[in-house]
């Protein structure tokens, strides 16, 4: 038996005879005192114990030789008897086998020794005990280890080791791109799961179905099974990266390989790409219909029932008899056309012509003949100025009401004007002189109300820009209500009697002597009449009682504003004009009428252009405009259009027909557009 100092301190002090004498003896014990007997019973050549020491006396080493022939417990075999009690681990030439006792891991064969210093076959709990061994190239990592590879700094041999890449015998850091699961950042499957981002600042993918998960929050679905699994998505249910249900998040389900829904209208994004209409509004995270109401408060989020009512005002429904044509469920505001203006800027007439340039033969094309594309604005003032044609002023004074009225769009001290469109101190001062009339209602305030007193192209040309076009009036009509032999309803909710009338629509009454029944915000009506035309959807029971599929009705066809529809250029319909003989303006000798243009500067006397309109004892002259070649092919004579509805300002529910240049603070506009 071998002593060490290592165990026993005092052995130095042996003389070196007894030294030898033990080493030699049949008993492998200790020293006996004196007078005593030795009772150990093990054979010579016992290896050490339990702790690599000597055996107490009288005990044997508990060892079993390994039969002649037999392999040893180090995997050797000599083909004879091996005594499996041969001294290994610390100083001795030979590791120890498993089973036998050891000191730390270099001692064993398997390079592992367990918490009970015995060497033990590698196993799961070598893998996790805090120290590199076990054939393993880093701590409880990489060689014997995997598939539990190294993170960053941690010893390797190759790539296989390592969360990252094996460089020069280290490990780099493991990212969310590499083709691995990248335990450190909570990857559950190859590049998937867990919150971390990388070194790069590469954010966390979530799963895709089948792919392992420890939680919901793994998965794209959302959804983790009991078998740690990511599930697919699920039918009428938001899950994953939908913002809304079964619609919107990635655009290409990597479950399926599909493209994913986009959004309908009003239903929830977080961005453009979300929505079917590529328009996110990002103050109410709601998909839109027209880019007007994008990011817009006043007039695009302002419509509906009460003065805090905040429904989209693009909204916009599939009509019942052409579903691939939607028509708005609510007229536009003037904080609609303000966007528009603010996007396009004063020069309409160039952003038409380059949108008609692009598509010759679109609805843009068909609804603005081109005599109506010459009179469009080009710059914000001075003649056919955008400023005019928004409604601070009115180019023909003499249409619908006669003899140098205003229609209505003048806001002025006694004026009883109404144009929502507002404009700023210095614009009414450059249009209406030292006087400095201005809108006494606020323009945040007047923006949310129906927009009125501009003229058709103007109409025609928004409605293009927001992503739709103008409604004829056969598109039109179909949400009016209809008696059995199909013929039209007095009015949209289907009622033929007059009834209720003045609470069913924004009619005020004024001129069959009654008080107003809408005035907001209150003002004295003379100087500003503005706060007697509603914000859009104000009037719930102006509702028709045709409705969309999902049983939604369009609001205020009745009344508020008589609305524009459009009359399209089609020659194989109309001949060689291009244009229903009723759409030409004539006068009451039934000539065809062009129109005066009294915001224009005025040519000299004698000129065929110059044109007078007399009002009482006052005549005002302009220039003529919208005058055609007096061709079949360009008709001498200004185009009409068919309005529909009634007005505010007891305009009788119905259809009538008016020139395209008429500005008139009773008369605005809805927009129908392609269906999603």
């Amino acid at each position: 038996m071998r002593l060490t100092s290592r165990f026993f301190p005092f052995a130095l002090a042996l003389p070196f005879a007894a030294m030898v004498g033990c080493s030699s003896s049949s008993s492998t014990g200790t020293d006996i005192p004196d007078g005593a007997t030795s009772d150990d019973a093990a054979t010579a050549g016992d290896g050490p114990a339990l702790d690599g020491g000597p055996l107490k006396d009288g005990a044997t080493t508990g060892d079993s030789a390994v039969t002649d022939g037999a392999t040893t417990a180090d995997g050797s075999g000599d083909g004879g008897t091996v005594d499996a009690n041969v001294p290994c681990g610390e100083a001795a030439a030979a590791k120890c086998a498993d089973g036998r006792t050891c000191v730390k891991d270099a001692d064993c064969t398997s390079d592992w020794c367990n918490a009970a210093n015995v060497c033990e076959a590698v196993g799961p709990a070598a893998h996790a005990d805090g120290r590199k061994n076990a054939g393993e190239t880093g701590i409880d990592c990489g060689g014997t280890a995997l598939p539990k590879l190294c993170v960053g700094g941690q010893a390797c041999v190759d790539d296989g080791d390592c969360e990252g890449s094996c460089v020069q015998n280290t490990c780099t850091a493991g990212t969310r791109t590499d083709g691995k699961v990248t335990v450190s950042l909570g990857e559950t499957d190859v590049d998937c799961g867990g919150a971390l981002a990388d070194a790069d600042g590469v954010a966390a993918a979530a799963c895709i179905a089948g792919q392992k998960c420890l939680a919901a929050t793994d998965c794209r679905s959302g959804g983790c099974d009991a078998n740690g699994l990511c599930t697919g998505f699920l039918p009428g249910v938001k899950d994953g990266d939908e913002t809304d249900v079964d619609c919107g998040g990635v655009l290409v389900n990597p479950d399926t390989g599909a493209v994913a829904p986009r959004c309908d209208d009003q239903k929830s994004c977080a961005d453009d790409g979300d929505c079917k209409s590529a328009l996110c509004n990002l103050r109410t995270m709601k998909c839109t219909a027209g880019v007007s109401c994008k990011n817009r408060a006043n007039g695009g989020e302002t419509c509906g029932v009460g003065e805090d009512g905040a429904e989209d005002c693009c909204e916009s429904l599939p009509l019942p008899g052409t579903p691939n044509v939607r028509l708005d469920r609510y007229e536009v505001t003037a904080g609609r056309v303000r966007a528009f203006v603010n996007a396009v800027g004063p020069n309409i007439r160039g952003w038409v012509a380059a949108q008609i340039a692009a598509d010759p033969n679109g609805k843009l094309a068909k609804q603005l003949p081109p005599r109506l594309r010459t009179l469009l604005p080009a710059t914000a003032s001075g003649e056919l100025g955008a400023n005019i044609q928004l409604g601070a002023l009115t180019m023909d004074t003499d249409r619908p009401s006669e003899q140098g009225s205003l229609q209505g769009c003048y806001i002025g001290n006694g004026a009883y004007g109404h144009s929502t469109y507002g404009f700023d101190a210095a614009t009414y001062k450059s249009l209406y002189g030292a006087a400095n009339f201005s809108a006494r209602i606020s323009q945040n305030e007047t923006d949310k109300k129906s927009m009125n007193c501009a003229p058709y192209w103007m109409a025609a040309a928004f409605c293009a820009w927001d992503g739709g076009f103008l409604p004829t009036y056969e598109e039109y009509i179909q949400v009016w209500a209809k008696k059995p032999n199909n013929s039209l309803q007095t009015f949209p909710w289907g009622a033929d009697a007059v009834g209720k009338v003045f609470d069913y629509l924004n009619v005020q009454g004024i001129q069959a002597g009654r008080a107003p029944i809408y005035n907001f915000p209150l003002f004295n009506w003379a100087n500003d009449e503005a706060g007697l035309i509603a914000s859009p959807g104000r009037f719930p029971d102006d509702a028709t009682t045709i409705t969309s599929a999902d049983g939604r009705a369009w609001y205020d066809i009745g009344a508020n504003m008589m609305e524009y529809t459009a009359i399209e250029l089609d020659y194989a319909r109309y001949g060689v004009a291009g244009w229903p003989a009723a759409g030409f303006d004539v006068d009451a000798a039934n000539a065809p009428r062009a129109f005066c243009d009294v915001t224009a500067a005025t040519p000299p006397v004698g000129s065929p252009d110059r044109c007078a309109v007399v009002s009482g004892n006052t005549t005002n002259y302009g220039k003529i405009r919208g005058a055609g070649a007096g061709t079949p092919e360009d008709p001498y004579g200004m185009y009409r259009t068919r309005w529909m509805g009634g007005s505010w300002e007891v305009h009788g529910v119905g259809t009538r027909w008016i020139g395209a240049q008429t500005q008139y603070g009773k008369a605005g506009w809805r927009c129908a557009r392609p269906a999603n």
